[in-house]
């Protein structure tokens, strides 16, 4: 057995705060005992990630009490059958194995040790110890089965959209609960890197939390990215779920900066211009103070994105924000998934609706659908326009090289007949429309005049009626590279599923290519983000529906996408999709974090009375099953509602969960290994 301490490029800075920074936001510096609990430690718990069937990466983080410090870890590790070894009496015998590691500020005291050799299909434990009576909680994670193993199930969650400030994280802490988890997936926008003027501004309904946020300005610098990466890793719920299984991980934009692509980002401004305002938020300008080059400030976020996460990544000597971080699951003979980066290594700048919603905003919605009519024609024309923009072969986001590992690894698995090959993507691969208020029934004069008064009502209408899918920051705005991948999920794949997040709704979509159906698109909704259909239009659905404003919403979808493949929307609720795999199916249960789908609360605090705004307690999150969907093998893109969830819960915790780790000093004959560096990824060999 050996273990590879996970390192970094040898040209990473060591954070300090330099005097621009402490000019304008009063940089506060590495996190250190005293901005956590007061004292040296293990403050930010445990995790596990990058399964394969040998290894796992194992993760903690040591808050020292000094900047100066070089502190000592020991990691101890058991297969969970021998699991009491681990807190008996001190001794490590046989079945633990114990790897020692050193940290300091140039890794902000982050501890990432690659474990190889391991048992394939093996649940392990472990914890980490400073050597002077501190101790890490106990983690759970396991590896893998052998590629061509054979497996009757797999259990895994997926996740996307977490904004601190918008709640705390019950999604994260109810499936840690889950009875059986093999592995969690996220999908990117682990972090946001807002600070407190916006999205949301505190002191605002919106802001759903105590604690303000860590560091209160917009997140730019490595000290920035850090600061707030550590006070995630502070929420219990987070917490709870990185110590409960591994986690594969990919990013999005919001780990940078918001529609971050290859050379730059609407939330990115090199040289401020404070008139500038974002185009959702006409109030709130993009900048208060020059952000400079765009590749230091990615260079710094992906830096503290691999830090915290324990994901194993290939590094390169032209960039910490273009390391590798493709990540292939195969899952004995059932699953192969594969996860890539869609932001920093291919993407181009996405594509705007200005022309087309000018165009609505001028127009008599009423117009619209009437051929020959001023309006009709008018919007005719920008929407051939932008869909033939959209269809141009030079927008990317996945770009040639990962479609041709993506095509390389799904054409694999389906020769060696898997029945499943999941793609987890960061963005939605459905074109969803538009809710057209004129396509509810009975139409009224309300509907009207509610048009009249509300441009982004008729600015839907208009997508709706032309067939813009409304979500050009997805694969709606990659359209050429879209058709593409529905190509080859068709000729390489067996039963193909898509997984999304980045809308912060729930969605299920059939995909379908020039041949038929060939996946199932499932997104999930955001951790705590809110959506902004609820945020939006609830207060209009509120004026047609009073007593049922979600009804009324989810029914104008679904009469407006009656031919785009959508087969589930919940634009109100925040959780997360809990997923049974067999050979014959694959069942998406869509948890929510609420009382159950009549609940008077809202999904999230800015609506009114939400469970994002509720601290943790001694129990979970109230939480329920709002609809599991079924994916038949052999038939592509199949969604059926099955009547009854598969996920289930445990009602308590694993008896080791709250145990503690003494120190361990190594019994004659017991193993250890010795970690030193050895140029970028040190080699720990074993003793």
């Amino acid at each position: 057995m050996l273990c590879l301490l996970v390192g970094l490029p040898a040209f990473a800075p060591v954070p300090t705060c330099t005097p621009e920074e402490i000019a304008r936001r009063s940089c506060q510096g590495p996190v250190l005992g005293s901005r956590v609990a007061g004292e040296r430690g293990f403050h930010h718990g445990v995790a596990s990630g990058s399964p394969l069937h040998n290894a796992v990466v194992l993760w903690t983080r040591y808050t020292p009490e000094a900047a100066e410090a070089i502190v000592d870890v020991q990691l101890l590790l058991v297969e969970a059958r021998h699991a009491e070894a681990l807190v008996s009496d001190g001794v490590a015998g046989e079945h633990v194995k114990t790897w020692a590691a050193q940290t300091d500020i140039e890794k902000d005291w982050v501890v990432k040790l690659d474990v190889r050799g391991l048992e394939s299909g093996t649940e392990y434990v472990y914890a980490f110890t400073d050597g002077d009576g501190r101790s890490s909680p106990i983690g759970f994670t396991k590896t893998l089965p052998a590629p061509d193993a054979p497996v009757a199930v797999l259990h895994y969650a997926f996740f996307s959209c977490a904004s601190f400030a918008h709640g705390y994280f019950h999604a994260y802490d109810v499936a840690s609960s889950l009875r059986w988890l093999d592995f969690w997936v996220h999908v990117g926008d682990y972090i946001y890197e807002y600070g407190e003027s916006r999205y949301p501004t505190r002191g605002t309904s919106a802001y759903a939390r105590s604690e303000g946020l860590e560091p209160r300005h917009e997140l730019v610098s490595l000290t920035d990215y850090r600061s707030r990466y550590a006070q995630y890793h502070t929420d219990r719920g987070l917490q709870n779920l990185r110590r409960r299984a591994p986690l594969v991980a990919i990013w999005d934009d919001h780990e940078m900066a918001d529609d971050a692509y290859m050379y730059g980002a609407a939330n990115h401004q090199e040289v401020c211009v404070p008139e500038q305002h974002f185009d959702w938020a006409d109030e709130q300008p993009m900048c208060d103070h020059d952000e400079g080059p765009w590749r230091k400030r990615t260079d710094a976020a992906a830096q503290a994105w691999l830090e915290w996460l324990p994901v194993r990544a290939s590094s390169t000597r032209a960039g910490v924000s273009l390391a590798d971080i493709t990540t292939v699951i195969e899952y004995g003979d059932l699953v192969t998934v594969a996860a890539y980066d869609t932001r920093l290594a291919a993407r181009t700048e996405q594509m705007h609706f200005y022309d087309l919603d000018s165009a609505s905003d001028l127009l008599n919605a009423s117009e619209y659908s009437i051929p020959g009519t001023p309006a009709h024609e008018a919007l005719l024309a920008e929407a051939e326009k932008l869909n033939a923009t959209l269809s141009n072969p030079s927008l990317e986001m996945l770009g040639r090289a990962n479609r041709k590992h993506l095509q390389a690894t799904f054409a694999a698995s389906a020769r060696a007949n898997k029945p499943w090959q999941i793609l987890a993507t960061q963005m939605v691969m459905g074109l969803p429309l538009s809710p057209n208020l004129l396509l509810l029934e009975p139409q009224t004069d309300l509907v009207g005049s509610i048009l009249a008064a509300t441009p982004e009502a008729r600015q839907a209408v208009a997508k709706q009626v032309f067939g813009v899918t409304y979500n050009l920051e997805g694969w709606g705005g990659f359209q050429h590279e879209r058709a593409a991948v529905l190509d080859l999920l068709g000729r390489h794949s067996n039963n193909a599923v898509v997984l999304s997040g980045d809308m912060h709704d729930a969605y299920t979509f059939t995909l379908s290519g020039a041949s038929g159906p060939v996946a199932v698109n499932l997104a999930t909704p955001g951790v705590t983000a809110p959506g902004a259909w609820a945020v939006a239009f609830k207060p209009i659905a509120q004026l047609l529906s009073p007593d049922d404003p979600y009804g009324l919403m989810h029914e104008s979808f679904r009469v407006s996408n009656l031919y785009t493949g959508l087969r589930y929307i919940n634009v109100k609720d925040k959780g997360f999709v809990a997923v049974t795999v067999t050979r014959t199916e694959h069942v998406a249960d869509y948890i929510m974090i609420n009382d159950g789908p009549d609940s008077a609360k809202e999904g999230h605090a800015e609506l009114g009375d939400s469970y994002m705004s509720t601290p943790y307690s001694t129990d979970a999150a109230p939480h329920f099953c709002a609809a599991s969907l079924v994916t038949t093998e052999g038939l592509r893109g199949s969604v059926a509602r099955a009547e009854v969830c598969r996920a289930e819960f445990n009602t308590a915790r694993p008896a080791l969960w709250d145990a503690s780790v003494p120190s361990l000093h190594l019994a004659d004959g017991a193993r250890a290994c010795e970690c030193s560096e050895l140029g970028v990824d040190p080699l720990c060999s074993c003793m």
